[in-house]
């Protein structure tokens, strides 16, 4: 426990080496740093409002609002919130998560390679897994704090996997369920990336880890459908309900291959803060695997084939994920997507380097627990000494492009915080200014409007008119939005030329009652069932086995 210890602890403290520069006050120079924190603060207030699954974003896109939070991963924005909550402003909240993330990720890849094959290999495994470049993209360039956040539940989903597998307790199995619903919504792509690297894992534990094969599959199906379930609420609306939107612009196939890389660019290439590599013409930022990387992915080939042990056929299919998904990368690949279009859901193909971060983690654990005993330690300082050095130019940021309070990203942030995939089909891709009033008359006069209330999803004011009119709710209609006019559901129009996407509704002559809603569809009053239903399932779940022990 003690040398168990010192590792765990060995671990934070060099982890914490790369992070100095989130230390610095503001806004650093990245891709998305800025979208994340408009996107925390209008999660935030709308939480406050009393949403508990904000689906609507109402200050965004010019006051417009956006159903943003329906389609892009809402777990950075609640654990945003509650370190918000807290007492951090939301860009200090976005750093502190930022920090925690990518601590707990390689603490997670420690405990679950430690569980497997052994402390040393635990060990490695997590230096390699925190000092790989394409973490410091994501991190210090990018500033992709949901891909950043993935990283993290995915060792430790295979880490509770493990558990089952070793001890059979039903715990690991509501555990596992959790902790793949975090992935799932910790981010869209990551996770259909992972999913089939966590199938392999699973089948070898079934195979070469336990002798209650069945009982491990049904163990490991129960989870799958916690994680499925407990999710269901975001993914399920965000699947059927994307029709609706222009996703078709980031799943683009011309976008798509115009971000292949050269394959030398996945030996040599170069520090940037560019938009992406177009075309290989590494004019973007760094997109090479990493010399360590590469090093312990060949030196696992020739453990490999000396290998006689169970867990060969494992590390062979995992060295092949890594020639996978660093082909995928590359314009070689190109005839693939063809075949296989879902690939451009993930919007860049440089994005699946996340792959081989997680793959030479597993080959360098494995490397580890390869060599005999008397060489593993010199193998270890090599491997951590290189890796920690040969990254050291990346941990740093670019500048700081500004100080800005925390009502700046609620109130004067006028973007959509995306690059308008999400935005309703019926509608302009980006609104280019305010509305000239919340509420405003499109055919004939507004006499007066009294506002009572204008929450994101719930406006309530009174009108006067003198003849019946037709008004101009100044939101985006999306499926959900309805007007009650007096008490009574009134018809939206939504498709008025000059008036493109924006709600609008008649009125008759005299004194009105108004109240637009943004309310749950059926598919997501279904998914929020299907969530709920798991939530007091293993809520009960918890309590009986409480009581069990209770006993006991």
């Amino acid at each position: 426990m003690k040398i168990r210890t010192l590792s765990i602890a060995f671990i934070i403290i060099v982890s914490l080496i790369p992070l100095f520069d989130l230390l610095k006050p503001g806004v650093y120079i990245s891709h998305d740093f800025g979208e994340h924190s408009a996107r925390l603060a209008s999660f935030y207030e709308s939480l406050s409002q009393g949403n508990i699954i904000p689906r609507w974003a109402g200050n965004l896109n010019h006051g417009y609002g956006h159903p943003v939070f329906m389609f892009l991963y809402p777990l950075t924005n609640y654990l945003g919130s509650l370190i918000h909550f807290l007492g951090l402003s939301i860009v200090d909240s976005i750093k502190t998560l930022f920090a925690v993330s990518y601590i707990f990720s390689g603490l997670f890849m420690y405990l679950w390679i430690e569980k497997l094959w052994g402390r040393k290999a635990g060990l490695v495994a997590a230096i390699l897994y925190l000092f790989a470049p394409y973490r410091f993209v994501d991190l210090y360039v990018r500033a992709s704090l949901g891909e950043h956040l993935a990283f993290l539940f995915v060792p430790m989903v295979c880490w509770l996997i493990t558990l089952l597998a070793k001890t059979g307790k039903n715990k690991f199995s509501i555990l596992t369920g959790i902790s793949l619903a975090l992935l799932i919504l910790s981010h869209n792509a990551l996770s259909l990336v992972f999913l089939p690297l966590i199938f392999i894992y699973s089948i070898y534990l079934i195979l070469a880890l336990t002798k209650k094969k069945k009982t491990l599959i049904i163990q490991l199906l129960i989870s799958l459908l916690i994680g499925f379930a407990l999710s269901a609420f975001f993914w399920i609306p965000a699947f059927f309900e994307g029709k609706y939107t222009l996703r078709e612009i980031v799943t683009d196939k011309e976008i798509f291959f115009s971000n292949y890389i050269f394959w030398k660019e996945l030996f040599i290439s170069k520090w940037g803060w560019g938009q992406s590599a177009l075309n290989g013409s590494q004019s973007g930022f760094y997109v090479a695997l990493g010399w360590i990387q590469i090093l312990v992915f060949l030196l696992s080939i020739i453990f490999v084939i000396k290998s006689k042990k169970p867990e060969r056929y494992f590390v062979i299919l995992i060295i092949l994920c890594f020639l996978f998904s660093a082909f995928l990368t590359t314009s070689s690949s190109k005839f693939i997507v063809e075949y296989i279009p879902l690939l451009t859901t993930f919007q860049f193909p440089w994005r699946l380097l996340a792959v081989p971060v997680f793959c030479a983690s597993i080959l360098g654990s494995f490397c580890v627990k390869s060599v005999k005993v008397k060489n593993q330690t010199v193998l270890i300082l090599g491997i951590v000494i290189f890796a920690v050095l040969s990254n050291s130019s990346f941990w740093h940021i670019k500048g700081i492009s500004g100080q800005y309070p925390d009502s700046f990203w609620i109130n004067s942030y006028k973007g959509t915080t995306e690059t308008g995939e999400s935005t309703p089909l019926w509608t302009i891709r980006f609104q280019e200014k305010d509305p000239v009033a919340k509420v405003q008359a499109v055919q004939g006069t507004l006499e007066s409007i009294e506002i009572s209330n204008w929450q994101f999803e719930n406006h309530q004011y009174i009108l006067q008119t003198k003849a019946s009119t037709r008004i101009a709710d100044n939101t985006l209609y999306f499926p959900g939005w309805k007007v009650f006019v007096n008490g009574k559901d009134a018809a939206i129009e939504f498709q008025d030329e000059n008036w493109r996407g924006i709600i609008t509704y008649d009125v008759p002559a005299g004194k009105s009652n108004i109240v637009v809603q943004f309310t749950d569809t059926k598919i997501r009053k279904l998914a929020n069932i299907i969530t709920f239903g798991a939530v007091i399932l293993i809520f009960f779940w918890c309590l009986i086995f409480f009581l069990k022990n209770e006993e006991k």
